[in-house]
């Protein structure tokens, strides 16, 4: 089997995280911070030297506002549903997904909010496309760093960078592991970003960093095994992470962003590399129409004159054991604005793991996968 999915999860894992992962599943099962045995202490202190790592990494000045999240999902809806509405209107754009956009919508509802989606000029969100619509009665800038339609960066840091103190936030889903990512710097109150795809760790776990002078409404409540008497969690991380952690996940997910970020800039060099070679290849096929450039993050989508890109997956599967992705990728508006909604894209998502010989294969055999899927 060929992976070409790893914008959708990793598919292949550094040894490293596998070998360490069945360490932990080998030894016995616990419930992080509800006792005081060694092994517990050892745990915690774990799962600290983890929330250390990625806190120094995207350097939000403080490690306890580093929190982990089932996944990059439950990090945006955080973000977006507890951050208080002090505005009439929230500017975000045409290339989210729906993670962004459903809890936006569920607070044009809840609030009559007014949303305002910044346009793509040659496939990013650039910094005029955004501050164009922002006035003095924005509650908050919300955008993602990286298309996960077409792996085009957008103007981010630009863009938080002028905000001034307008909450910004960032989905980094597309962008974690591959990215350096300065929230200082680039001003960014929220950023979330998933374990299992480009930090290679097991699905379960996401990360959600709060600047250290940003503060967030909880919106999810349970027991922490702290402040037992007190009606709501007041200490970070705390106040975020209710409910027995996933020990096994996060840990997968600080074998795999070490291993990730030691590696980072090589990686970036290899995989640029591959998309070339594979969107040069693509631009020799008369029926296809490539909707990427280059790019470290590995995403290169196209579409092949009429046919369904659904179907073109499935015949690359079945037919070619080829994994890719088709359809609409959970971002209808960015297809909307590619005017590709009829028949959406066929996205293929490079890792570290994939090889030239497996790019070269997909570009033989792709003139008859797509005449079988016509």
């Amino acid at each position: 089997m060929i992976y070409f999915d790893n914008s959708a999860t990793s598919g292949i894992k550094p040894q490293t995280v596998i070998t360490n992962l069945i360490n932990i599943i080998k030894s016995p099962s616990f419930n992080v911070g509800r006792g005081n045995f060694k092994e517990q202490i050892l745990a915690e202190e774990n799962i600290f030297l983890c929330r250390e790592l990625l806190s120094k990494h995207v350097n939000n000045g403080l490690i306890g506002k580093l929190l982990f999240t089932s996944g990059c999902t439950e990090s945006l809806n955080f973000l977006i549903l507890g951050t208080p509405i002090l505005g009439t209107n929230i500017v975000t754009s045409v290339t989210e997904h729906n993670s962004v956009l459903r809890p936006l919508y569920n607070l044009k509802k809840r609030y009559n909010i007014e949303l305002r989606f910044a346009q793509i000029s040659d496939l990013k969100v650039s910094k005029n496309n955004v501050l164009n619509l922002v006035d003095e009665k924005t509650c908050f800038v919300i955008l993602n760093a990286v298309s996960n339609v077409t792996g085009v960066k957008n103007e981010f840091e630009d863009i938080g960078r002028s905000l001034g103190n307008i909450p910004f936030f960032v989905d980094g889903a597309q962008a974690g592991g591959h990215l350096n990512i300065d929230m200082t710097k680039s001003n960014i109150s929220g950023l979330a970003f998933s374990g299992h795809k480009g930090f290679f760790s097991l699905p379960g776990v996401g990360v959600l960093a709060l600047k250290k002078d940003f503060e967030l409404n909880a919106t999810f409540f349970g027991g922490t095994g702290t402040e037992s008497f007190n009606e709501f969690i007041t200490a970070y991380p705390e106040k975020f992470e209710v409910g027995t952690q996933n020990y096994p996940s996060i840990m997968s997910l600080y074998h795999g962003a070490k291993w990730a970020i030691s590696n980072l800039n090589e990686h970036n060099i290899y995989i640029k590399s591959l998309v070339n070679r594979l969107i040069g290849g693509l631009l020799t096929i008369s029926t296809v129409k490539v909707f990427s450039r280059e790019n470290i993050f590995g995403i290169v989508s196209f579409s092949a004159n009429n046919v369904d890109s659904q179907r073109l997956q499935w015949v690359l599967g079945n037919k070619f054991n080829i994994v890719t992705r088709g359809g609409y990728h959970c971002a209808p508006l960015m297809h909307k604005a590619l005017n590709t909604q009829e028949n959406g894209l066929l996205r293929v998502s490079l890792s570290p793991f994939n090889t030239q010989s497996e790019v070269d294969y997909f570009l033989d055999i792709l003139p008859d996968a797509i005449k079988l899927s016509k």
